[in-house]
């Protein structure tokens, strides 16, 4: 039995990329061990990367309803399938609407959650995750835009760059802090361009501020 998802990336104009998450193909499941690495998958991709403001404190964001929500489809996954040879089509089918009802329930749910997050929070700035791919450390500002490092590099590593930002929240300049674990010029000039096209929110009190982004690479090997 095999769960396929099929990601829909979207990028909207405030910077926050999100996914649609839609089944395709279901097939009856057989153990509860299958969509429970299905959920370990979604928990995953809602922890990468999302950045973080060094900065701030440690203030993790709650959704309870998600979470409840959440939880509800684990514990569904988790009951023992009685696997009968003997099972009426009518029950298959059953079987087959409560795995489309999961997915329906975690698509709604990423959705509903993307949306309260951009109607709150700056994009790609909430909840301080500690597994996020991206961070930055600029005081008391929010970010608008963060790229996400993407892995297109052989090698991986965490790449740290000095930025300056103007009082309307844009990157001037750029160079490599010396806190960076690799040397790797692809890795450095990847993160140069992502630095480069980052967006902070304004703030005209402050003429030029200097912070640092870090980008944290997974090698394609």
């Amino acid at each position: 039995m095999a769960f396929n998802v099929h990601l829909t990336r979207h990028v909207e104009f405030d910077a926050e990329t999100y996914y649609e998450i839609l089944p395709e193909e279901l097939e009856e499941p057989e153990t509860p061990e299958e969509l429970a690495e299905l959920m370990e998958s979604i928990d995953a991709l809602l922890a990468t990367n999302k950045a973080y403001n060094e900065t701030q404190k440690n203030n993790e964001f709650e959704d309870e309803a998600f979470q409840n929500t959440m939880d509800k489809i684990r514990n569904r996954a988790a009951k023992d399938y009685e696997i009968d040879d003997h099972i009426s089509e009518s029950n298959g089918t059953n079987d087959t609407n409560d795995d489309l009802d999961s997915f329906e329930e975690i698509n709604e749910l990423i959705d509903i959650r993307s949306q309260d997050k951009r109607a709150s929070l700056p994009s790609n700035s909430s909840g301080n995750h500690k597994n996020s791919r991206v961070s930055f450390s600029l005081v008391n500002r929010t970010d608008e835009y963060l790229p996400p490092p993407i892995y297109l590099c052989e090698e991986s590593g965490k790449i740290v760059i000095n930025i300056t930002v103007d009082s309307h929240g844009n990157v001037t300049d750029t160079d490599v802090n010396s806190s960076s674990t690799s040397s790797n010029g692809c890795l450095i000039d990847h993160a140069i361009e992502y630095a480069k096209a980052s967006k902070f929110n304004a703030d005209n009190s402050k003429a030029n501020q200097l912070g640092t982004i870090t980008f944290y690479f997974r090698g394609k090997s």
